[in-house]
């Protein structure tokens, strides 16, 4: 058993470096002067999370003429707070962090094969702004011992290097819209996962307030409540910009067709080729209907934490008008079918109320999107780690069998 984990990481360690390699070489080809400096985080992370789910459609569908590919379980697509990334989750046990079974870029070359074909970490310190080397090229006797059919080092190379192209030319924003939202089932849960974070952050705001905690004496308290009231507006501007990544999908895609329509993969790569419907579809028209609703909410939850003096070091911590509350709250309640909050107090006044109060609202308004969730979308609000596990477990990329030929 663990020799064939010791194999699948030693393909998987391969392919690592052969897609680094490829898209360092689109850098350097068009910036010189980055030869040394490695591949930034976020461009490895769409670059990756692209090729995975372009991977795994080609070995359901085949390759070009047919050609049999093999899968690769050891990356995998993750939806993720900022956007799907790709992620390497080793099949032996390091000593190295993990999260949820992966391990991050920055440890890699520390986990046995993966640091076999020479790649290295230019930052570390799990920084943001990390970046991480590859070798020039992988030498053909190298390639030759390598345990990974030459069919699959071909095309994955080849994807690896066709998405280093569209990084390059079309930027992040393409990437990310590409890596999150090119079919139903991965805008679903790219939108689902930003749900996921709003409800933690609104939950852990609901738990500071309820206990009267005066943010003017618990500097730790009032930290963890800024911090989630900034986590939860992420959460709805990224909830937006993923259904607005949906909308224009058919965009992003035409951006970057003549790239693939130029290779030999240009009648059967997903981004040229109309995917079918999936399973999510009707799902996805469902979550996206709480756009409106989140985004009040998260009005309502900031307003209520300036009022409680929640912010004041803070330049964009700023209350909202009257007007733009008690809309927020109207919206809120139209959704919801009833009303919120005690049914003595208007909008302004339980704004002008309590912490134990807001606190109160708040777990309302996450205890309805629980119960949408559960009730129309079919999926229980989990906290993130879980579900994503059962996501990458049970449903991914998506379920669908090879027909027989």
């Amino acid at each position: 058993m663990s020799f064939d984990k010791g194999r699948e990481d030693l393909k998987a360690g391969f392919l690592y470096s052969l897609l680094g390699s490829a898209v360092q070489r689109v850098l350097i080809e068009k910036h010189p002067e980055m030869l040394g400096r490695g591949i930034s985080r976020q461009r490895l992370y769409k670059v990756l999370a692209n090729v995975i789910w372009d991977w795994n459609w080609l070995v359901s569908e085949g390759g070009p003429d047919g050609v049999q590919l093999n899968p690769s379980p050891i990356f995998k697509w993750l939806p993720n707070r900022f956007g799907a990334v790709g992620v390497v989750a080793p099949s032996l046990e390091y000593t190295v962090p993990r999260w949820i079974g992966t391990v991050d870029f920055e440890h890699l070359p520390r986990c046995g094969a993966f640091g076999r074909f020479g790649p290295t970490v230019v930052a570390a310190d799990h920084n943001p702004s990390a970046r991480f080397g590859f070798p020039e090229f992988i030498s053909y006797p190298e390639r030759e011992k390598a345990p990974v059919d030459p069919r699959d080092q071909h095309y994955w190379e080849l994807l690896a290097t066709l998405y280093g192209k569209c990084a390059e030319e079309f930027g992040v924003e393409t990437m990310d819209a590409l890596a999150s939202c090119k079919t139903a089932t991965s805008a679903f849960h790219s939108l689902w996962v930003q749900v996921v974070y709003w409800r933690e952050s609104c939950l852990t705001i609901a738990s500071v307030l309820k206990n009267g905690v005066d943010p003017a004496t618990n500097v730790e308290e009032r930290t963890r409540v800024e911090s989630a009231v900034n986590d939860a507006g992420a959460a709805a501007a990224n909830f937006s910009r993923k259904i607005r990544y949906w909308k224009d999908h058919s965009v992003y895609l035409g951006r970057v067709a003549p790239i693939f329509s130029a290779s030999e993969l240009a009648r059967v790569a997903p981004t040229v080729r109309q995917l079918r419907d999936c399973p999510y579809a009707e799902r996805l028209d469902r979550i996206c209907t709480l756009e409106d609703y989140i985004q009040s909410a998260t009005l309502l939850i900031k307003s209520g934490c300036v009022t409680l003096g929640y912010g004041r070091s803070q330049s964009d911590f700023t209350r909202p008008s009257p007007e733009r509350v008690d809309r927020a709250f109207r919206i809120c309640e139209l959704v919801v079918g009833r009303a919120i909050g005690p049914p003595d107090k208007e909008a302004q006044t339980l704004f002008n109320a309590q912490g134990t109060d807001i606190s109160l609202i708040i777990s309302e308004l996450v205890q309805f999107l629980e119960e949408r969730f559960e009730g129309q979308i079919g999926l229980r609000l989990l906290e993130h780690d879980p579900h994503c596990e059962s996501f990458l477990r049970d449903h991914y990329p998506w379920k669908r069998r090879r027909k027989a030929n």
